[in-house]
């Protein structure tokens, strides 16, 4: 007979921290975004993925890396707009 501490749900027995590889859901929630949002960076190839038997697959650590460059690049568009501005004799 089992015990009762062995009858959990798989989603309480690893969390998905311990796990390489999310689900859809589990990528749109981790990236802050809505399931549909996530087909649509699929779709036109804009987020790192793996199609596996018609199923779709997200590295984690690929995916924060991937939010931590897009982050990165809107901080340097913005830096250098500024810089930019600044040595045409505009604001500083």
């Amino acid at each position: 007979m089992k015990s009762s501490t062995e009858h959990t749900t798989p989603s309480t027995q690893t969390t998905v921290d311990d796990r390489p590889f999310l689900s859809a859901q589990q990528a749109a929630d981790l990236i802050q975004v809505e399931l549909s949002t996530l087909y649509a960076y699929t779709s036109r190839r804009e987020i790192p993925h793996i199609k596996r038997g018609g199923k779709l697959y997200f590295d984690r650590e690929v995916l924060i890396q991937w939010v931590r460059e897009g982050t990165r690049n809107v901080v340097d568009a913005h830096t250098a707009s500024r810089h930019t501005a600044a040595h045409k004799g505009g604001a500083r």
